[in-house]
């Protein structure tokens, strides 16, 4: 949690700032965030609001146009005011989340739902209510909305927008990860932020530029996952693991490990009892039993 909110506080210090990131990542996080904190829009494009297909009763239409109404400071580039602005980022990115992660977790069931037809129901119940779904629908809400809320707070403070009120915003708002923690996730966004520092440091001429780097830096990688993967695959992420073991045709899980586990690596310890079936004909000084 605290790795992924120092890596988007980084992150939203270069999105107030002009020209401070790539097209492709400013889109990314003007999705999530919304464009009104972007410092390139001067006139500040209007904020979605989330709607509703179903009649309102005339007391909450009148609360939401209460809140539309509601005071803004002079700096703040969003449509309505401050209040229904924070709010309609949390509602608008929980409603994805929670939308997307029950498709998928309805989608994971299905395989069960053709065994078991009678309990469609159950599945689907199921999904509404798994707690990813509601995870990264609190998730995302409060990502969006403890963002804008610091920023409005800081500029009616402070009197003034600063691309240091999205560091603070950031990071504050990266707490939200507690709710759907992700170590992978952390990690992504970590390291992209030290390849965005990075090359920025290249073009302002502070840090040098290696030919290659991004090859030389995959092969590196790649020797000490496999160099685990044959040694120690117990400390391996699982779902790498995984699929290692499939790429090889499961030949990665039939290596006998235990003739190295005199290096004491542990090597057999997510298989202790294998032990492969060995061909007589092609043996020399390795017991065809385990001693």
């Amino acid at each position: 949690v605290l790795i992924f909110a120092a890596s988007l506080a980084g992150y939203m210090y270069f999105y107030k700032m002009k020209d401070g990131l790539d097209s492709t990542t400013q889109s990314a996080l003007k999705f999530i965030f919304g464009p009104s904190e972007l410092v390139q829009s001067e006139d500040g494009e209007p904020e979605t609001a989330v709607r509703s297909r179903f009649s309102l009763s005339p007391d909450m239409q009148q609360y939401i146009d209460r809140m539309k109404s509601s005071v803004k400071h002079r700096l703040c580039k969003h449509q309505f005011g401050c209040i229904h602005y924070i709010l309609n980022g949390f509602l608008r990115n929980f409603w994805m989340g929670y939308g997307i992660q029950t498709a998928l977790t309805f989608i994971g069931t299905i395989p069960a739902m053709f065994k078991n037809p009678r309990y469609i129901y159950r599945y689907f119940y199921k999904s509404l209510i798994s707690s990813d779904s509601l995870g990264l629908g609190v998730f995302l809400g409060l990502l969006s909305s403890l963002f804008r809320a610091v920023c409005c707070v800081l500029r009616w403070f402070r009197n003034k927008d600063d691309k240091i009120h999205g560091l603070i915003a950031g990071f504050i708002s990266g707490l939200s990860m507690v709710y759907y923690k992700s170590s992978s996730i952390a990690l992504y966004v970590a390291f992209k932020l030290l390849e965005l520092v990075y090359f920025k440091g290249v073009d302002a001429g502070t840090v040098p530029y290696f030919k290659h780097g991004d090859s030389i830096l995959y092969t590196i990688s790649t020797a000490i996952n496999l160099h685990l993967a044959v040694f120690e695959p117990h400390n391996l992420r699982p779902s790498y693991w995984n699929f290692l073991v499939k790429l090889t045709n499961f030949r990665f899980k039939e290596m006998n490990r235990r003739i190295i586990d005199q290096f004491v690596y542990q090597s057999s310890k997510l298989y202790p009892n294998y032990w492969p079936k060995y061909d007589p004909r092609y043996l020399t000084t390795i017991p065809l039993n385990p001693v």
